[in-house]
């Protein structure tokens, strides 16, 4: 009886075995970010490579599991695939670690200093945008206030707008910027600002009775973009749409609005911002009827911005706010079409320095050669033929072109009345034939 239990326990043994070897894989390690963090630990680190989810094993010692140690410290994962493991950084002293990363049935992986822990200077601040800092009166006999409430959960006094606010305490500070100021910056020392919460309410104080106000955003430096998306604006007439706009710096800059329809990307038009000291505003009116929801996109042609829409209630006076869809980059490089040959899936498009032709089976597209914005899009009226080498008779119809370029790849967008063909999406110096054309 003892002898079939330990044959069956060899068995198990050996078929656990088989399984973390048949299991084991080299793990690999190709990327870390970020790869440096502030000393009080809490960053979020994705550690991307190859084989990075081990078997289970039923083992009590720790190189069982998978495991990522900052120096000797070990960090908290919060979720793991083969591909990439996500991990909190612990505290640590200053300076450049190892980071060791252990996947069972494998030897650990270790990367050395390749983790850099950083003490912030004591002059190091965190700049933060009130986007809304008012106390005015309004129209219609309303009084306007911002009211910024703070609270902060560090061990000394935190000093925000010229007043103190103590050690684990909370405040309501009244901005009241001076005349003809939109917004307000505001700083605080990057040591504390982990354990800084605060957001900024803006009310009428005749009608405190019927609504607490609107809560505006406090607008972290990191939010700031060279461009912005705002999502399902309305068109209503009931309302009166507020597009507001600032600039990271306090310069005159130009910024482009372009309209879409939400619905459909249907490009509506532009507008040119000139930003005076950081700030412009513009009214969104005009699209009532067939474009009941608006996208926007706000496209700063140097420094960076951040921007919302306030939409006030014609009757009540009641606001509400749109913030932003952030774009991937915080810094996008301008953008060029390079002249020569795109190409993919019998889609052909030809660059030059005076115009662009596109061609995709019985159409034709010509439109001069655009400016590509900073974020990649470009907009071009130019004319459409359809009927392949021998068009129609008659006049070529107007069209509208749309694209976005991000690197040696274009995607482009033809409409034309009722129309709309495409998207299509092809790369630089791709030499796939164009057609088949029409007969």
């Amino acid at each position: 009886m003892g002898d079939s239990r330990s044959s069956k326990a060899g068995v198990v043994a050996a078929v656990v075995t088989f399984i973390a070897v048949a299991l084991s894989a080299d793990v690999t390690v190709t990327s870390i970010t970020p790869d440096s963090g502030l000393t009080r630990g809490g960053e979020i680190i994705h550690i991307h490579g190859t084989n990075l989810l081990g078997p289970p094993l039923l083992c009590p010692s720790i190189t069982c599991s998978t495991y990522v140690k900052f120096g000797d410290v070990l960090g908290t994962i919060l979720q793991g695939t083969a591909a990439e493991i996500v991990v909190v950084a612990p505290p640590h002293t200053a300076g450049r670690v190892d980071l060791q990363v252990n996947v069972p049935t494998n030897a650990p992986v270790t990367l050395p200093s390749a983790y850099s822990y950083e003490v912030p200077a004591p002059t190091d601040e965190v700049r933060l945008l009130v986007p809304v800092a008012i106390n005015a009166v309004g129209a219609l006999g309303t009084n306007w206030q911002t009211e910024l409430v703070v609270h902060n959960e560090n061990t000394e006094q935190l000093t925000i707008a010229g007043k103190p606010v103590p050690p684990f305490t909370s405040a309501v500070l009244a901005l009241a910027p001076p005349a003809g100021v939109a917004g307000q910056f505001v700083s605080i020392p990057k040591r504390l600002a982990d354990n800084v919460s605060m957001n900024a309410r803006v009310h009428d104080t005749t009608r405190d009775g019927d609504s607490w106000g609107v809560e505006v955003p406090v607008v972290t430096e990191t939010q700031f973009r060279r461009s912005i998306v705002l999502l399902s604006v309305p068109t209503d007439a009931r309302y009166r749409t507020l597009l507001r706009v600032y600039g990271y710096s306090a310069l005159d800059t130009n910024a482009t609005v372009t309209f879409r329809d939400d619905a459909t990307g249907e490009f509506l038009g532009s507008q040119t911002l000139l930003l005076q000291a950081g700030y412009a505003q513009i009214p969104i009116e005009g699209f009532t009827g067939a474009h009941p929801r608006l996208r926007a996109q706000v496209t700063a042609d140097a420094s960076l911005i951040w921007a919302f829409v306030a939409i006030t209630n014609n009757v009540t006076q009641q606001v509400t706010t749109i913030t932003p869809t952030f774009t991937a980059n915080a810094v996008a490089f301008p953008a060029f079409l390079t002249t020569g040959h795109w190409g993919a899936n019998g889609v052909c498009v030809e660059v030059s320095n005076t115009g662009v032709s596109a061609t995709n089976g019985c159409a034709f597209g010509n439109f001069p050669t655009p400016a590509v914005g900073a974020d990649g899009h470009f907009e071009a009226d130019g004319t459409l033929t359809f009927g392949g080498p021998a068009p129609l008779p008659g006049p070529s119809p107007p069209a509208h072109f749309s694209g976005v370029v991000q690197g040696t790849s274009m995607t482009l967008t033809i409409r034309s009345g009722s129309t709309t063909i495409g998207p299509w999406t092809v790369q630089f110096g791709n030499l796939t034939p164009c057609g088949p054309f029409c007969p």
